[in-house]
């Protein structure tokens, strides 16, 4: 084999490697538009759980309410809770429901302390500060079904 040839040989390797990373990059964009495309409300927790990061102040709340779901097989259903905590900024009251589910105690979580991040220009704008309300509950929204 002459060096030319050799030298051929790395250059269609080189470049057939290139265009295989090209092809994953545009499947790859295609599929992250179509979920930014047609589930916006995922999209817009995750922004929020972002500016939240960068912006936001924790402080310690209430849990003010639990509301109860049977989920499960019907014959044997577990019982969680989406959790509503009442938090204090700027001497008000506000409060946030959470996106995650929580497990069943054998005390209520009504009067749990919980840590909530809020918008300090937005009190409104306030998240349960727990990795799965933040992170996982709003990444696994985005995953299709």
């Amino acid at each position: 084999m002459q060096p030319e040839d050799a030298l051929k040989g790395k250059t269609k390797k080189r470049n057939g490697f290139q265009i295989s990373i090209i092809i994953l990059a545009l499947i790859f964009s295609c599929f992250v538009s179509f979920i930014f495309l047609f589930d916006s409300n995922s999209v817009s927790l995750l922004k929020s759980s972002a500016d939240l990061q960068f912006n936001g102040t924790v402080t310690t709340g209430t849990v003010s309410g639990a509301e109860e779901f049977l989920r499960g097989n019907p014959s044997f259903p577990s019982r969680v809770y989406k959790l509503t905590v009442t938090f204090e900024a700027d001497g008000k009251a506000y409060r946030t429901t959470g996106n995650a589910f929580y497990s069943a105690r054998e005390t209520s979580w009504e009067g749990e302390s919980m840590q909530v991040i809020y918008d300090p220009e937005n009190p409104n704008a306030a998240m349960i500060d727990t990795f799965n309300e933040r992170w996982m509950i709003p990444i696994a929204e985005l995953l299709p079904e």
